[in-house]
């Protein structure tokens, strides 16, 4: 027995032997080992060969994808190569392995800083710092690790210290421009705010008082002060409202502009970067007389209820710190919906009011009323309200507390307006203003702030109170609309946006015939100077046009908004979309001079020659059938076309100085789409084009004209509203898929306004037939007919990432692909019988070869425009000068001080 277990112990010893020497061998010898092919990645890594390196790491990776030397470099190389996920995925898998590995700490770091995504240590990245002093990639991770949790100071301090820096110097220094806003100017960063010292003396320089705003004039009275504004959106095209300028030259310019407009008041719907607030301290410094509307924007709550307790202090904190800005202690974190850094400029005495919500999600509304249905009063030191929604109770409670922590901390107030959404039915009594009792604690006062569009909300045109209202010029549904709010409050109303857009084609048409969009520059110049006037008729306290300059990132319904991607919103200009016109300023796209006439602007741009042979039509009009030319071209707002013929007013060898459409016509062919996409047999003539046409231009002269779309390409029908059965709306075509076929016709673009004639006139503003909302143009002087196609009329989604629509989902989503560019063929048409397309026979084609060119362009991600003033701006700088404020009487200013029952405690 014993001998046995001998034996048996002995075999087990030796087999862990040959085991423990095999496996050995096999580490050793026999195994494939990853170094070779690590030391050969890096060293093609630090070559800059990062494909190659990729290869190599792959290599090791497979062989052992647990050693984390390995895994760190995959991360690396993932990253330079801007494979943020992958690098993502092999920085943290490194760290899981061993917590300590510093390089995986940095790399992560780097893909946080690269994408915006994910969190960066600022602990671990100092204790890092710690051991490597001299790391300038560490010190810039901490900097933007403490830029992003606000710590703003000690991130300046960084980067101060790597501005020289060769490899980061210049992003150290846009940095620090970032966080003080000093792009633009030669100001210094400061090294810390002022500590908060409250006056001693109550302080108010402004306040709503009965049914007017007033000022504290210089002599220590008090005046009527009519506020004359203009809203300032500061997306401008390329921004967004979540990446707007830092630039105190841009905002020094638009301060100039509402100056120049005789504006004295600016409202801005959230708090701006840096930039702007030291641009207006530098304007009010140097003589600027403008008062500054502050909204303290709120966002929509996660679980749609005001009353979450997470949501009402978030809404705290967020006018804790836009109240700390306007007083000069601004340190603001980073947020998606309003500015960031540091606001060092006490310029509370030129706010003239503060501006509480924004237009909540109607779901947001309902689920707060519903949940918190008891909620009806709420009663506070500076306001109370009873009757109300719930949602009004939370307006008023956070109003409250803004008078409350303004009084506190710096013995100060301003009026205070709260918004929602749009403005209730005023004839039905529910106005919130009217409920509210302020306290004497409430020295500054409430004034109501809602807009008045004559199109918007419905019930302008649904209430006859307001759709029949008139001033002295006939209807004007605002007038109504504000005379009946003023009506119903004992406070003053300032009218928070009225605003005309001069998009190219009307929407939302009404019927007292104030649309939406579709109004001349000249239009909207008359249209603006009435609405203004008739706010001060209606009794207002002032009123904001909205808006200051154009922001192409605004969308509006179904056919307006058609953009997609929505975020490439920014980068051109859709003139269909009336939310994107309302600017006193507007911007003209880089190519814009194309429409003008001038020949030279083309000389560069894409041209199809024609054959030279004589046309085949009537001899005594050959000089108008003969195709000499045609151009193409793009920019950020159109497709432009130049098709130059032998002679546009010529009657056989005579220049008439008339032009002759009776008796020459003029189709383009386009295709916007590769493959299976529109029509092969075009309308006239017994065209064929191999390819299809999904539209066809069709120029017949003025008012004649028209872009048509083939029937299995247009994308949306004309459907009854659920409002009201009488009238139609614009409805996707839903589980619509287009595809190439030989015949079928092309149709008229289904529109809202059912409008299918192209706009006429000339793009030259110094024209006397110049019309901002023209699209095409016959130039007789040089014989050319000049047309410019809006992006989204060729149902191009985004022509800056060139993406085309190819039809709906189920749900009523837009579907999009890549096109490659726009095919393009041009006919001279002789019209025949009764001048349908059917009977047209072609006169001359361009190419000759009946085979149409592509035209493409190159995709861009900035854009360049240049702004310029509409005649609206003008006009309304004219009427704003020719109204002067009313002042009172010269009634003393009351100096509330401390221990007064006016808000000093």
């Amino acid at each position: 027995m014993a001998r046995r277990k001998f034996w048996l112990f002995n075999r087990v010893v030796a087999g862990l032997i040959v085991f423990m020497i095999a496996t050995a061998l096999w580490e050793f010898e026999w195994k494939p080992q990853y170094r070779p092919y690590y030391e050969d990645g890096v060293r093609l890594y630090e070559k800059g060969q990062y494909q190659q390196a990729q290869g190599a790491f792959d290599r090791a990776y497979g062989i052992s994808p647990n050693a984390v030397d390995v895994i760190v470099m995959q991360g690396w190389n993932n990253l330079k190569l801007g494979r943020f996920d992958e690098a993502r995925y092999y920085f943290t898998r490194a760290l899981r392995i061993d917590p300590r590995t510093e390089e995986a700490q940095i790399g992560l770091s780097f893909v946080t800083l690269e994408t915006g995504h994910g969190e960066m240590d600022s602990a671990a990245l100092s204790e890092i710092l710690s051991k490597r002093k001299d790391s300038p990639d560490v010190m810039l991770l901490l900097a933007q690790a403490e830029e992003k949790q606000g710590d703003y100071f000690q991130a300046a301090q960084i980067f101060s210290h790597l501005q020289g820096n060769r490899q980061y110097g210049r992003e150290a220094q846009e940095a620090l421009q970032d966080i003080f806003g000093l792009k633009g100017t030669n100001d210094s960063p400061i090294q810390q705010l002022q500590p908060v010292q409250r006056p001693a003396q109550f302080d108010i320089a402004w306040r709503a008082n009965g049914t007017s705003m007033q000022s504290r004039a210089q002599a220590g009275g008090w005046s009527d002060t009519y506020l004359e504004g203009v809203d300032l959106g500061a997306a401008a095209p390329g921004y967004r409202p979540n990446s707007l300028p830092n630039d105190v030259s841009i905002y020094s310019e638009w301060l100039k502009d509402a100056s120049q407009l005789n504006a004295n008041t600016l409202r801005v719907y959230t708090l701006l970067p840096p930039a702007f607030y030291r641009a207006f301290q530098h304007f009010v410094k140097g003589g600027g007389n403008l008062s500054l509307v502050q909204q303290i924007w709120v966002d929509d709550p996660s679980h749609q209820n005001l009353f979450d307790s997470g949501f009402e202090e978030a809404t705290k904190g967020e006018i804790r710190r836009v109240v700390d800005a306007m007083h000069g202690r601004g340190l603001l974190p980073p947020s998606h919906f309003r500015g960031s850094g540091v606001y060092e400029f006490n310029i509370a005495d030129h706010v003239s009011g503060f501006i509480i919500g924004k237009d909540l999600d109607p779901q947001v509304v309902t689920r707060t009323n519903v949940l918190n249905a008891g909620r009806r009063a709420y009663n506070g030191k500076y306001l109370s309200v009873n009757l109300a929604t719930p949602t009004e109770v939370w307006l008023v409670e956070m109003a409250d507390y803004l008078f409350d922590y303004e009084t506190s901390t710096y013995n100060s107030q301003h009026p205070v307006a709260m918004v929602s959404g749009p403005a209730p039915d005023p004839s039905a009594n529910v106005l919130l203003e009217g409920k509210i009792k302020p306290t004497e604690q409430c020295v500054a006062g409430i004034f109501a702030a809602y807009p008045a569009y004559p199109f918007y909300p419905d019930y302008m045109e649904k209430n006859s109170r307001f759709s029949k209202a008139a001033d002295k010029s006939g209807a004007n549904p605002v007038y109504g609309f504000v005379k009946e709010v003023r009506a119903h409050l004992s406070v003053p109303y300032v009218v928070g946006e009225y605003g005309i857009s001069t998009t190219m084609e009307p929407r939302h048409l009404v019927a007292s015939g104030w649309n939406q969009g579709g109004y001349s520059d000249r239009d909207q110049a008359e249209a603006l100077v009435r609405l203004t006037r008739s706010l001060r008729d209606a009794g207002s306290a002032g009123g904001f046009v909205f808006e200051l300059a154009d922001e192409w990132y605004r969308q509006g319904g179904v056919n307006g908004g058609f953009t997609s991607p929505p975020d490439s919103a920014t980068l051109s200009m859709n003139d269909l979309d009336p939310a994107k016109g309302y600017g006193l300023i507007g911007y003209r796209t880089s190519k814009s001079q194309l429409f003008s006439g001038d020949p030279a602007a083309w000389e560069k741009e894409k041209k199809i020659e024609g054959s030279g042979s004589a046309p085949q039509g009537d001899e005594k009009f050959a000089g108008e059938q003969s195709l000499k030319s045609l151009e193409v071209a793009g920019d950020e707002g159109y497709l432009y076309l130049r098709l130059q013929v032998a002679c546009l007013d010529c009657v056989g060898t005579q220049h008439t100085g008339k032009l002759h459409f009776e008796a020459a016509d003029y189709a383009v062919a386009l295709k916007t789409l590769p493959g299976n996409f529109g029509i092969k047999n075009l309308p006239f003539g017994n065209v064929e084009l191999l390819e299809g046409a999904n539209f066809l231009l069709v120029l017949r002269g003025p008012g004649q004209s028209a872009l048509l779309v083939a029937d299995n390409f247009s994308p949306f029908q004309l459907a009854p509203r659920p409002d009201d059965p009488n009238r139609k709306q614009l409805v996707p075509r839903r589980g619509f898929t287009p595809g190439l076929l030989a015949n079928g016709s092309f149709i008229a673009m289904v529109e809202e306004d059912e409008q299918e004639q192209l706009p006429y006139g000339s793009g030259d503003p110094s024209a006397a037939d110049y019309d901002s909302r023209a699209q095409w143009y016959a130039d007789v002087k040089h014989s050319a007919v000049l047309v410019r196609i809006p992006w989204a009329r060729l149902l191009i989604t985004d022509p800056s990432s060139m993406m085309s629509f190819v039809g709906f989902d189920r749900g009523g989503g837009i579907r999009t692909t890549t096109t490659t560019g726009v095919d393009v063929a041009a006919f001279a048409l002789t019209p025949k019988g009764n001048g349908e397309l059917k009977d047209m026979t072609v006169a001359q084609e361009l190419p000759a070869n009946g085979v149409p060119p592509e035209f493409t362009w190159e995709k861009w991600n900035s854009v360049k425009v240049e702004p310029f003033r509409k005649e609206a701006f003008t006009a309304i700088s004219q009427e704003f000068a020719r109204s002067k404020p009313t002042k009172s009487a010269g009634k003393k200013a009351e100096k509330p001080s401390a221990g007064t029952s006016q808000g000093a405690k």
